[in-house]
């Protein structure tokens, strides 16, 4: 069964632990008070032989650690609504089924891209450019990017028979499927795309300066709250945007962070700001061609 074949797929360098505690460093040592149980290697819960197994563990550890993570750091909700928005579309394997890492006496090519391959059309049905795979080994973040080249004239139809529903982007509904959108219908109308960006990510990972899967996933879903569309490029995940807010004769300049949302109107030592389109301030002649530029304010 096909979806929306990939291009291939390329290291998502800046998903970093470093990069992502320098967007998130207002939230980064949140306290989380709730019940949380504790998972110790020696429990039957901490053994997935079956997707049922697997769907315990995610419902049981993922789900109440990062909802409640995204609760306690005021992430994107939706308070009072019955429905949701899928904002990060994923999918589950189990890791006896499916790695991240191609092994050619596991699966053959067309088997190990199925899964990005769901996760690309589920993001470019939803036109949201993060989504996930996660299994009992490993959690997989992807990144989706699109291609200015036009779909090919024959790209796959896909059935709909086995069709498996993604996770909401809060992980509180493991089991609903997704809302508000359809995601059946023709793939040509969903454009062309490049390469995937996908970083692994280990459960194995654990202790101080580690991206673990839960953070992980916290991170993911906490960009995912902002500016989410699918574009043909991206600016730095750890950049500014110069923005202006209020009436133009009372405007104050403020900066925006690209992927947190966060707004101030002084900016960390080294931060990287991006060319922007609002009028500059003019520190020389104004009647000067190319004499304007833009000052940051402390």
């Amino acid at each position: 069964m096909d979806w929306l074949p990939i291009e291939g797929v390329c290291d998502w360098t800046e998903f970093s632990y470093g990069t992502l505690r320098s967007i998130f460093q207002d939230s980064w040592q949140i306290m989380i008070q709730a019940d949380i149980p504790v998972l110790d290697e020696g429990l039957p819960l901490c053994e997935v032989y079956a997707e049922d197994g697997l769907g315990h563990l995610i419902a049981t550890w993922n789900v109440q650690v990062v909802s409640r993570a995204l609760r306690e750091s005021e992430g994107p909700q939706n308070p009072g609504k019955k429905t949701y928005r899928n904002y990060c579309p994923g999918d589950t394997k189990l890791s006896s089924k499916w790695r991240s890492e191609w092994d050619k006496e596991l699966l053959t090519e067309s088997e190990w891209e199925l899964p990005f391959s769901q996760v690309q059309y589920y993001c470019a049905r939803l036109n949201t450019r993060y989504g996930y795979i996660l299994t009992d080994k490993e959690l997989v973040v992807i990144r989706v990017t699109k291609s200015a080249d036009p779909p090919p004239r024959e790209r796959p139809r896909r059935s709909t028979a086995q069709y498996e529903p993604g996770h909401l982007r809060d992980l509180s509904d493991v089991s609903s499927a997704l809302s508000e959108v359809s995601l059946y219908g023709n793939t040509d109308e969903l454009g062309n795309y490049e390469k995937l960006e996908v970083k692994s990510i280990p459960w194995s990972n654990e202790g101080p300066g580690e991206l673990t899967v839960n953070l992980a996933l916290w991170c993911l879903l906490s960009m995912a709250g902002t500016d989410n569309s699918i574009e043909m490029s991206y600016p730095p995940l750890d950049s500014w945007r110069l923005e202006r807010e209020g009436p133009e004769s009372k405007s104050r300049t403020r900066y925006c962070h690209v992927t947190s949302g966060k707004r101030t109107s002084s900016l960390p030592a080294g931060a990287c700001i991006l060319p922007t389109c609002i009028p500059a301030i003019a520190t020389t002649d104004p009647g000067a061609e190319g004499s304007s530029s833009v000052q940051a304010s402390g």
